[in-house]
């Protein structure tokens, strides 16, 4: 009966203590539970994450790969447009120099620490500079292409000046020259005989070159009022039929320049021309007593300082 009792009064204490214990489980059981969500969640929250972080360097590595292209891009342009105004882009060594200069420092950034955003400004800066760059040296292209062919419009006028100076300078050189051709004087009607003194000094013609002591020249001078007036050296050359000038003596007494030559001449005469025409006589005397004229045909060349006047020819048997 005792033990009965104890037992009926242990009951209620042994409930709560199952009790208790199962709640105690439960709580154990629900904590687990809910770790074991936690856990999930931050594992699904760092799975996310590092996605989110692998993605962000992919995008990262995107912007720089991006901003390089670009950059190579601006900077290949700007050297084909100097290389294609490579005779202009001298003048804006300055401003080229600016251009490189930031090209180099956005290189510097995108090989470091970088940001987006700070990488962008100064690449679209870059780009408002090479873009100014190229305005600038189209400008001065355009300038240049003007300028040249103004150039080209001087240099054609000039030409055509030219051409007109030279036309009018050689239509004035051979006017010139005509009016020198014409200002000369002209000797025409020349006449040449042998003579031999007879009985008091009478002069009698002959051919026979025995008998022949002097040769008588005459020449009638044209009236030309081109010409200039005053005193004019004659000069005439008579060639023996071997073409042996016949001259008192071979020295530069008896010889003229004309042009580059110097001639030897027989006779000379000065005449004082007024511009009106007359005729002349002269006389050659032989002053070689040795020398005695053979048979055949003597020539009669008339020279002034300007050149060749006339031409005759004497006959000697």
């Amino acid at each position: 009966m005792a033990e009965l009792e104890d037992k009926g009064n242990q009951t209620p204490q042994n409930n709560q203590q199952a009790k208790k214990k199962k709640n105690n489980q439960l709580i154990w059981i629900i904590l687990f539970i809910v770790a074991l969500i936690g856990a999930g969640i931050i594992g699904y929250m760092y799975m996310n994450t590092s996605k989110e972080v692998k993605q962000l360097r992919e995008d990262k590595q995107q912007q720089k790969a991006f901003f390089e292209r670009e950059l190579d891009s601006l900077m290949t342009e700007h050297n084909e447009v100097k290389t294609e105004y490579s005779t202009l882009a001298d003048s804006l060594a300055v401003k080229d120099s600016v251009i490189k200069a930031n090209a180099k420092e956005i290189k510097k950034l995108l090989q470091t620490q970088w940001e987006y955003y700070k990488v962008q400004k100064k690449l679209s800066r870059l780009r408002e500079v090479a873009q100014g760059y190229l305005v600038q040296i189209d400008s001065l292209y355009r300038v240049n292409k003007q300028l040249q062919v103004e150039n080209q419009q001087i240099k054609s006028k000039y030409r055509k000046q030219k051409q007109i100076t030279m036309r009018i300078s050689e239509e004035k050189s051979k006017l010139n020259s005509m009016v020198e051709k014409a200002s000369v004087l002209r000797v025409f009607d020349i006449e040449a005989v042998g003579i031999h003194n007879t009985w008091f000094n009478n002069e009698k013609e002959t051919d026979k070159a025995h008998r022949t002591d002097k040769v008588k020249i005459c020449f009638t001078v044209e009236e030309n009022e081109l010409a200039e007036k005053g005193e004019k050296a004659l000069f005439f050359r008579i060639a023996d039929p071997s073409g042996k000038i016949l001259t008192p003596a071979k020295s530069e007494s008896y010889s003229f320049e004309l042009g580059e030559e110097t001639l030897q001449y027989t006779i000379k005469e000065i005449i004082n021309y007024q511009g009106k025409s007359f005729r002349k006589c002269i006389y050659w005397m032989n002053p070689n007593e040795e020398y005695e004229l053979v048979e055949g045909q003597y020539t009669i060349d008339i020279y002034s300082r300007e050149g060749k006047l006339s031409q005759t020819y004497i006959q000697l048997r």
